[in-house]
């Protein structure tokens, strides 16, 4: 499954539901998500992603690209 360009999700707070997320592409905006948990099969990021609250990757193991200019704002451990 993919997200695709300019796809804004300003209040969702939890990923849970997504698991089957493989890529989002340019200009998604994930605002107010505080945790990655539910990415766990997320594979790519595109250019200019935002995720301004998820403050740890952890459930991000699969993650293999990450776009240009993709702002994880508040992001506090890649552990």
């Amino acid at each position: 499954m993919s997200i695709g360009g300019n796809a804004i999700f300003r209040s969702l707070k939890s990923a849970e539901g997504l698991g089957n997320l493989e890529s989002i592409e340019w200009i998604a905006e994930f605002n107010n998500l505080t945790s990655a948990e539910g990415l766990k099969n997320l594979i790519s990021i595109g250019e200019d992603a935002r995720f301004e609250s998820i403050t740890s990757a952890e459930g991000l193991e699969k993650l293999v690209n990450i776009g240009g200019d993709a702002i994880f704002r508040s992001l506090t451990s890649a552990q």
